[in-house]
């Protein structure tokens, strides 16, 4: 398990770019500049806690991308979604875009409060 208490970072840059790379990882609390997470790779993100809470005035920038598009069974799409089981929480943000082409935001919960503006791209290849 990883944790991670990014509170007093200025920037934040996650990329999980192999197969449970990052799983079971937890991010708490920062109320950063930007933020930027990547989940690139078949359940690279599994199981993983991102906690994006900042206090209201510092407003971060999040960009959340889980970006896998190799699919090579059509009924394995359930083992693909790099985020799978992923737990987000976002509170006091300015900018929020949130990526998930084809199956990659799959099983995901995505609590969103008290932020300016959200972007959801979903299902583009």
């Amino acid at each position: 398990k990883i944790f991670i208490d990014a509170e007093l970072s200025d920037t934040l840059n996650l990329i999980c770019s192999y197969e449970l790379s990052c799983e079971g990882i937890t991010i708490i609390k920062p109320a950063t500049i930007e933020n930027n997470i990547e989940c690139i790779h078949k359940s690279s993100c599994y199981n993983a806690r991102f906690n994006l809470i900042s206090d209201s005035t510092s407003s971060p920038d999040i960009n959340i991308t889980c970006a896998q598009t190799i699919i090579t069974d059509i009924y394995d799409a359930e083992d693909v979604s790099p985020c799978r089981g992923t737990f987000t929480k976002i509170e006091y943000a300015s900018n929020i875009d949130i990526s998930c082409p084809l199956w990659g935001c799959m099983y995901n919960v995505f609590q969103v409060n008290n932020s300016q503006s959200v972007t959801f791209t979903v299902g583009y290849e």
